[in-house]
């Protein structure tokens, strides 16, 4: 899926931070849960959301510029959730991952931990309060 990142005429109003635009990374194999995350984050609180379909696609989309945090799924083919936090973990040891996942893995909290991956939030999730904890996530990141 080719997802541009929203641009100068884009809707650039941020109901949580009004002078704050992120860069996130959004790495998820399911291209509705995609293009609702850039939908959200870019065109409604005028974000800059690069999108990629995979694991792998987006360890090399992250390795291209700075994210203020990666968005990624847990189940995708090739390299799952897990294995793209840790390989994005070798490079860059702050950036916050943000895991989306609809597993119930007895030892979820265990990988989470594992793989370098700072919080999840289970699908369904509230797509207000995951703005709220990726604004948190984010701002206390950069206080360390």
């Amino acid at each position: 899926m080719e997802v541009k990142t929203a641009g100068k005429n884009s809707r650039q109003t941020n109901c949580l931070n009004e002078s704050t635009s992120y860069n996130i990374l959004v790495i998820d194999d399911d291209m509705t849960n995609s293009y609702i995350l850039f939908e959200v984050f870019s065109r409604i609180l005028g974000h800059t959301v690069r999108c990629a379909n995979n694991g792998a696609e987006g360890v090399e989309v992250f390795k291209s510029q700075k994210f203020d945090i990666v968005i990624t799924d847990i189940n995708m083919p090739g390299l799952n959730g897990y294995e793209t936090a840790e390989l994005i973990r070798s490079g860059d040891k702050k950036v916050p991952i943000l895991a989306l996942t609809g597993s119930l893995e007895t030892d979820l909290n265990e990988k989470i931990k594992k793989s370098g991956i700072n919080a999840f939030v289970s699908k369904p999730y509230n797509i207000f309060s995951l703005a709220l904890l990726i604004n948190s996530m984010i701002e206390n990141s950069a206080e360390v």
